[in-house]
């Protein structure tokens, strides 16, 4: 990291204009962004094709650094011997960030993406929203995640959200009906909440609030997208800031973000919502720089810009329905606040998000990896597979030093 940066360079950091959307390609549009035909495109295009608002970066950026020597990042699967290069190829990557502290082993794109493509974060955004959850608990502004979220929200008295504390909320296990199926064109639940931002006719809150109850709260792991919008509805509402403001206050300025981002709406102008579920776009450096900060524990430069025990407390599982091989048949893998946490000392953990959107933290070895797809399918148990297989080939490399 740079020592000194000079002070008219800061100044101009801090006040330029955020760089103007560009021109969706033509075939792209709200109506089939998910589409296997057009998913590459959206994925790296999200913020031209739907209202937004920025997140301004501002101050001096954190420098990362390239790597002291070439570096051979290779694993092993099914037993073949297979390259960053073959594991883009294999998982329809998009853009693919290897950090060790603050050195960049790694970094590379797939086609029409670069360093400054902002790429869409699917669910890796719920991991964001949870983050400012914890940051506005620290302020005082949520007395307690065992609180009911009617007392913050109480438009939700009488829904299924009616006295769920935040905790489970954040955890998953709200117990709320909901059908987060993402088959294109099946009328769920989840697809009717990215309605709410494709065809602007009701509102994130208007979705959020018409679920009724379909178990009790914490009796079960369902992960359900329309529990981070509460979240994001309750950030903005004890803040009195939309998320993308109370972000750039409190995490991307501080974090040293090099490249401004953009978080979905759900209309245009002041009155629109962000898309708390996972609607954030990003480059992938400053992916990698929040999953720095995770890494370290929250400090940064010195300082401690999470709260403290923060990342600990979020990214464990703390109750029996979502501790580790608890959530689904034969998966290993438990959930803390919006986060996936894999089970060993590592303490290892990970955002995720559909087509394939992974920020994973290893804490213990100091590493981040960014992968950002384009599957074809909202989920591929194959290409998830690989991806973890890639994951644990960069763990053991760093642990042995080769």
């Amino acid at each position: 990291m740079k020592s000194f940066i000079p002070f008219l360079s800061v100044l101009a950091a801090c006040s330029s204009p955020p760089p103007p959307t560009e021109a969706p390609p033509p075939a792209l549009t709200r109506e089939n962004f998910l589409e296997p035909a057009h998913i590459r495109e959206a994925v790296m295009g999200m913020d031209r094709i739907f209202a937004t608002r920025v997140v301004p970066r501002s101050g001096p950026v954190f420098e990362l650094l390239p790597a002291t020597m070439p570096v051979d990042i290779a694993y092993e699967l099914e037993g073949k011997r297979k390259t960053a290069e073959d594991f883009m190829a294999a998982t329809d990557g998009t853009g693919l960030l290897v950090l060790h502290g603050d050195r960049i082993l790694h970094e590379s794109y797939g086609p029409r993406a670069g360093p400054k493509t902002l790429l869409m974060s699917m669910s890796v955004g719920k991991s964001f929203t949870s983050t400012l959850i914890g940051l506005a608990r620290a302020e005082g502004k949520i007395a307690s995640f065992d609180d009911p979220v009617t007392k913050y929200l109480p438009e939700l008295a009488g829904t299924g959200y009616d006295g769920v504390g935040i905790r489970h909320i954040l955890e998953m296990s709200s117990g709320i009906d909901f059908n987060e199926s993402y088959e294109w064109g099946e009328e769920s639940d989840a697809y009717r909440l990215l309605r709410a931002a494709t065809e602007q006719k009701e509102t994130f809150a208007d979705v959020a609030r018409s679920f009724g109850r379909k178990r009790e709260p914490g009796a079960k792991f369902e992960y359900v997208s329309n529990d981070t919008q509460v979240l994001g509805l309750l950030l903005a509402r004890v803040t009195g800031m939309s998320l993308s403001s109370y972000m750039a206050e409190h995490l991307w300025g501080p974090l040293g973000a090099e490249s401004y981002a953009r978080w979905i709406l759900d209309r245009e102008g002041e009155e629109g919502v962000e898309m708390a579920f996972g609607g954030f776009n990003s480059t992938l450096r400053d992916y990698g720089r929040f999953g720095l900060l995770m890494a370290y524990d929250g400090k940064w430069r010195g300082e401690q810009l999470l709260p403290e025990g923060w990342v600990a407390e979020a990214t464990i599982p703390h109750d029996p329905q979502v501790d580790y091989g608890k959530l689904y048949p034969d998966y290993p893998l438990g959930y803390g606040y919006q986060w996936w946490c894999f089970p060993g000392p590592d303490h290892a953990f990970t955002g995720q998000g559909i087509h394939g959107q992974f920020v994973m933290v290893n804490p213990v070895l100091d590493l981040v990896v960014v992968k950002t797809s384009a599957w074809p399918v909202p989920w591929d148990d194959a290409k998830e597979r690989e991806t973890y297989a890639f994951f644990q080939a960069l763990e053991e490399s760093l642990r042995s030093g080769t």
